[in-house]
């Protein structure tokens, strides 16, 4: 794996330890800092890398999501994604396995097409984003996990609602969510403004990603 460039940079941790799920699962501990500032950084020369793509419809703050998990900053100003966009970010497992996450940041669309479909290819999960404010960006982001299921059916995921933080334009409470999206389906509510449920949502895609590896 070529280490230069946007892989080279990009050499984060997390600062707290989330706590293994009774349902079982890989706990996954993080240490903010550079890989030569932890104590841990010899793991990291034989880490193996994660594709996870991030998709949703146009605006719906995923490349904002990406910077908070990977900056621990916020976007204030809107940027078009063309394409799609990479970022990367260490983390050391609890057990002391390292994993790089390649981060793709795949330009909104709400009709998942042919090219959009290929930016999915060697990918190990997605996180899949719709827009608190704009209800319509949930119904797209279904659109999106059909048109994923039936190209990769077993590929792991994890939903997450953004922008709850904006309260006064809200579209998408969770009894909302549960009547467009099911009763029985989960979706975390975040925000990439305060960094609310951003870590947890990467994390437990991390965690599925590993019990399907």
């Amino acid at each position: 794996m070529h280490c230069n460039g946007i892989w080279g940079r990009m050499v984060l941790y997390l600062t707290q330890v989330i706590p293994r799920r009774q349902t079982g699962g890989t706990r996954v501990s993080m240490v903010r800092g550079t890989a030569s500032e932890n104590p841990r950084s010899a793991s990291l020369a034989a880490m193996e890398a994660r594709k996870i793509c991030v998709l949703g419809d146009f605006a719906t703050g995923k490349t904002s999501l990406v910077a908070r998990f990977v900056h621990d900053s916020f976007l204030t100003t809107y940027h078009t994604t063309v394409g799609v966009k990479v970022d990367a970010r260490d983390l050391v497992l609890a057990d002391g396995r390292a994993r790089r996450l390649a981060i793709w940041d795949v330009a909104g669309t709400g009709t998942p097409t042919e090219l959009f479909l290929r930016y999915l290819r060697g990918a190990s999960g997605y996180l899949l984003v719709a827009d608190a404010t704009r209800a319509e960006t949930l119904e797209r982001a279904l659109e999106i996990r059909a048109a994923v299921e039936s190209l990769l059916p077993a590929i792991p995921s994890v939903n997450l609602v953004n922008k709850v933080d904006l309260a006064e334009r809200q579209e998408l409470d969770e009894v909302r969510v549960a009547r467009l999206a099911g009763a029985g389906e989960g979706w975390l509510r975040g925000s990439a403004r305060t960094g609310e449920n951003v870590e947890r949502a990467f994390a437990r895609l991390l965690e599925r990603m590993e019990r399907a590896a």
